[in-house]
């Protein structure tokens, strides 16, 4: 085969505005492993709202979580990439966001927390994400949980020139890696991991695991933040 592993974005990719996975999507994921090939899920969500269709279709290799933090196989519970950020960037994340009243949101292994109550981001959040573990002092959490991954959750202009002057002050410790939800294209999601941690570092990861070289697998994605995955596959979609 010329291609071993095909590597698919979730929202707006693998699913659309019902966020369900419909059968034709089942039906060639399912035809894609009966051939050989491996099929993994890149997201910046966290495992635990994508388990069921993962084991419903029988995806039992890693998968990319959290923008690239967490490399984890819900099947197997098998961890391969843990990378979290350092609390004291936590403190300076939240300390950035409550001064300026940006809302921020923190995922550990499997929960999320946010920092503010806005009441029309929580509820679109919540919704999509349903981990939420509800509000939070961030700047706590970090000393007890590891944080894998935060977001800036951005409505408008103000709020993005102020997250742009965050990201320049921490820019060699933080790589910011900014997407738009698909339902929601108005609203970036500004997804914040350690230096040097993305979706692509996460593939390098899974391809070294899986010995497959990158040139043998295929990328699908629908936003910004698939881009740089899209391009480092052998094939980009």
């Amino acid at each position: 085969l010329m291609y071993k592993l095909i590597i698919l974005d979730y929202d707006g990719t693998m699913v659309g505005s019902s966020g369900l996975v419909t059968d034709p999507v089942k039906t060639a994921i399912k035809d894609a492993v009966k051939k050989g090939v491996k099929v993994s899920i890149s997201t910046g969500r966290s495992f635990y709202t994508l388990k069921n269709i993962i084991r419903q279709l029988g995806l039992d290799i890693p998968h990319v979580f959290l923008a690239g933090s967490l490399l984890y196989n819900p099947i197997k519970d098998l961890t391969l990439i843990e990378d979290d950020i350092k609390p004291q960037l936590v403190v300076e994340a939240n300390d950035f966001a409550l001064k300026n009243n940006l809302y921020l949101e923190a995922a550990t292994f499997d929960k999320l927390y946010y920092n503010l109550e806005i009441p029309e981001i929580v509820a679109k959040r919540t919704s999509m994400l349903s981990e939420s573990d509800g509000l939070t002092d961030l700047s706590e959490l970090a000393k007890k949980r590891k944080i894998l991954v935060m977001r800036f959750i951005v409505t408008s202009n103000q709020d993005k020139q102020l997250v742009k002057e965050f990201q320049e002050t921490v820019s060699d410790r933080l790589s910011f890696h900014v997407g738009y939800a698909f339902n929601q294209p108005n609203v970036g999601v500004w997804n914040m991991t350690d230096i040097g941690v993305s979706k692509v570092s996460a593939l390098r990861h899974l391809c070294e695991y899986l010995k497959i070289h990158p040139s043998e697998t295929i990328a699908i994605g629908d936003s910004p933040i698939d881009l740089p995955l899209i391009e480092n596959a052998g094939f980009g979609i």
